[in-house]
């Protein structure tokens, strides 16, 4: 009796390496559509919640169906709208700010001038023209708006999510009975989704509130729009506060000068770490158990494949990977262990709660 010679670990290397290209390739080219989707699923994850709640109230199941979709359409909408009114206000006051950036530009050209650095060359460009910069900040803000307006296709998107749902547990329970501890898995997953939502939302209201405050007593316009954007940008880890502090540092810049946008960095900045480093990953790791230096690598990785979406979603996708993949095998156990916080006896009592569960599945 022969035996077939087992495969070469470096082919195997080779033949998952090549899987893993195709696989990021597709995805990066069906980005626009990986994005709604995932997106509105991880939306869908959280709120569930919700609509569970509701039923344990008593109220029919319709009903608190359709309580739910009306409280995420409302939510939605107002969201875009706040956003939307905001921001075409913060357009229309941009042009006021052309003579203060021109100011701006000769008494920069003048403190280097007295240093002794030549500035005619590179002050004279036209990407440093007032007209330019007002044009490009105007430009990027009328796209997110643009974006805004086709973000209900999102919220319906998650509506329908919803209905699905509210019977999809109750299916895979009664169809496929054989696959109890990929569903246990999947139960994991979405719990730690809705740990990862809900800490990062509670946190970040609080540093956007508190933020909110600071901005408005420090005088910049539009303060409240600064706070969402702040409470959003939580979303994004290790990058999301620098993108969220830049436009009212800009702002004080140009009104107060370089002593309130300092300020506004300072009390920003330390705002974001008591909150950041302080309070949030205490829960963060015990909700997760991801390494921060997993976090910082997968919203590079997720960014470069999935591009700006990417950075909001590369936790959840990680988690994931994580849970749903690499937990489902002896042979990559390890990963899971690396990817941790650092305690592997979490992992296993992970592991062993989830093929528990499966083992109570009808």
């Amino acid at each position: 009796m022969t035996t077939k010679p087992l495969l070469s670990p470096i082919f195997l290397l080779l033949l998952g390496g090549a899987s893993f290209v195709i696989i990021v390739a597709g995805m990066q080219a069906a980005a626009s559509i990986l994005n709604s989707f995932f997106l509105a699923s991880l939306i869908a994850i959280a709120i569930t919640p919700l609509l569970h709640w509701l039923i344990r109230k008593r109220l029919p199941g319709w009903l608190a169906l359709l309580m739910t979709i009306l409280i995420v359409i409302c939510a939605g909408l107002f969201l875009v709208a706040f956003l939307g009114i905001s921001i075409s206000e913060l357009i229309h006051i941009l042009p006021t700010y052309e003579a203060k950036i021109q100011a701006l530009k000769d008494a920069s050209k003048a403190t280097l001038a007295a240093r002794g650095i030549d500035t005619s060359q590179l002050l004279s460009l036209e990407i440093f023209s007032p007209a330019r910069i007002i044009g490009t900040v105007a430009g990027f803000l009328r796209t997110i708006t643009e974006a805004l307006s086709t973000s209900l296709l999102l919220v319906f998107l998650i509506a329908f999510m919803l209905i699905e749902a509210s019977g999809f547990s109750e299916k895979i329970q009664r169809n496929i009975t054989s696959s109890g501890v990929l569903l246990a898995r999947f139960n994991a997953f979405n719990r730690d989704i809705r740990n990862y939502v809900f800490i990062t939302a509670w946190t970040g209201a609080l540093t956007g509130v508190v933020d909110f405050f600071i901005l408005l007593f420090l005088g910049i316009d539009l303060a409240a729009l600064w706070g969402v954007l702040f409470f959003l940008l939580n979303f994004i880890p290790a990058v999301g506060f620098i993108l969220a502090v830049l436009p009212p540092m800009l702002l004080a810049l140009l009104e107060f000068g370089i002593e309130k946008a300092l300020l506004v960095f300072f009390f920003c900045w330390l705002i974001d770490n008591i909150v950041d480093k302080g309070i949030k990953p205490r829960y963060m790791q015990q909700g997760l158990d991801l390494s921060p230096l997993i976090i910082i690598l997968s919203v590079i990785f997720w960014s470069w494949v999935l591009g700006g979406m990417g950075a909001i979603l590369a936790v959840p996708l990680t988690l994931m990977v994580k849970k749903v993949i690499l937990e489902s095998s002896e042979d990559t156990r390890f990963l899971v262990v690396l990817m941790g916080s650092g305690n592997a006896a979490e992992v296993k009592t992970t592991q062993t709660i989830s093929e528990s569960e499966s083992d109570h599945l009808p």
